[in-house]
């Protein structure tokens, strides 16, 4: 019985196809055998995403228009930058923002390997 309805809901692969093949209302396989057969832990059946808040959203646009104007721009001079504009924020939110969007200020690397000019 088992095997027949593994083989019938097992057409997916992603996650959110999986939590949808579960049936709550099967007679004969609870809920936690379903997830086992189909290789999915019982929390992620349940879980329900939290919606983002749009006062990051709108902190997170500022700050990518203030890194796309100047890209050396670190999470301390974003902080000033967005002070100036009456958005009180830490700078370890803004870090945590930032390592979110993927953004790095690009900063430049020592010359270690440059030869020094010869005096003769």
């Amino acid at each position: 019985m088992e095997l027949e309805w593994l083989t019938k809901n097992l057409s997916c692969s992603d996650t959110h196809g999986l939590r949808q093949l579960t049936d709550h209302d099967h007679p004969e396989l609870s809920i936690s055998r379903q997830c086992a057969l189909l290789g999915l832990p019982r929390t992620t059946l349940y879980y329900r995403p939290t919606p983002v808040r749009t006062s990051p959203l709108r902190i997170m646009a500022r700050i990518d228009a203030l890194y796309l104007k100047d890209p050396c721009s670190g999470s301390r001079r974003m902080v000033d930058s967005l002070a100036r504009e009456e958005i009180p924020i830490s700078r370890d939110r803004v870090q945590s923002l930032m390592r979110r969007m993927a953004l790095r200020a690009i900063d430049q690397k020592p010359l270690t390997t440059d030869p020094g000019k010869r005096s003769e």
